[in-house]
């Protein structure tokens, strides 16, 4: 049974909570009084807490958190940053979940020449993807929370990520990415900046411009062509499930 885990920006010693995490704690995940549920804060930090108090009339229950067992996960490598063209609004949050439990750390929406779908009010976009991001953190029970940024256009996302190894996937040229994945084996890196355009791939222009930069350019031979949010989680799941180390 999944113990559950809890986001906090302060561990206190008691958390009064109500109908929001009463429903998912209590009703989904069956939880009873003096059961465990795990308190982080999202940067690593992670403690058990005791369920004390259920108010089923109120929709309420009440923690204690156990502080003096409170424990720190050190992050895994390598850190995985996803810059990818965002799918359309339905599924939206197939994309963001998926990407979450199979191991993203970082997102940042792409914009390409081929983008269609841009988000006009940032802020809100915003607002809504770290909502539905720390849920699946929480469901997936991952101790840090990723991270989402303002849409960066292509050009500048190719420099910001000069750090990292950075893989740009298209259906025109480069390496079969299981080659990919075995090289990385041999040496796997601290960072790796995944790179996946629209529905209408990346133009020729912005492939070339990879290329010069040094982007390692990446096909999937021999399968379907894949949609943006299927390709990114196929991804992210691939590099986690072969390359994560834990420090």
């Amino acid at each position: 049974m999944s113990r559950g885990y809890l986001f906090v920006e302060e561990m206190e010693s008691t958390l009064s909570l109500g109908k929001e995490y009463f429903q998912h704690f209590i009703k989904v995940l069956r939880k009873k009084k003096d059961d465990i549920i795990f308190i982080c804060d999202g940067k690593g930090k992670k403690a058990p807490a005791t369920i004390v108090s259920i108010d089923y009339k109120r929709k309420q229950f009440l923690l204690r958190v156990h502080k003096e067992q409170v424990s720190f996960s050190p992050p895994s490598f390598p850190f995985v940053v996803l810059f990818c063209a965002l799918p359309k609004l339905n599924r939206l949050r197939f994309f963001l979940e998926k990407t979450v439990e199979l191991g993203v750390d970082e997102i940042h929406p792409l914009i390409t020449q081929r983008s269609i779908h841009i988000p006009q009010r940032t802020e809100n976009f915003i607002s809504k993807a770290k909502l539905i991001i720390k849920e699946a953190s929480s469901q997936s029970q991952r101790v840090y929370i990723p991270q989402i940024y303002a849409p960066i256009k292509f050009g500048e996302a190719i420099k910001d990520s000069r750090t990292s190894i950075r893989i740009l996937f298209n259906c025109l040229q480069g390496e079969d990415f299981r080659f990919v994945i075995e090289k990385l084996k041999n040496c796997i890196p601290q960072k790796i900046s995944v790179f996946i355009g629209p529905e209408g791939d990346f133009s020729p222009e912005e492939i070339e411009e990879a290329r010069r930069e040094g982007v390692i350019l990446s096909v999937m031979k021999n399968m379907n062509i894949l949609r943006v949010e299927t390709c990114a989680s196929f991804v992210v799941g691939l590099i986690n499930f072969h390359l994560k180390r834990c420090v």
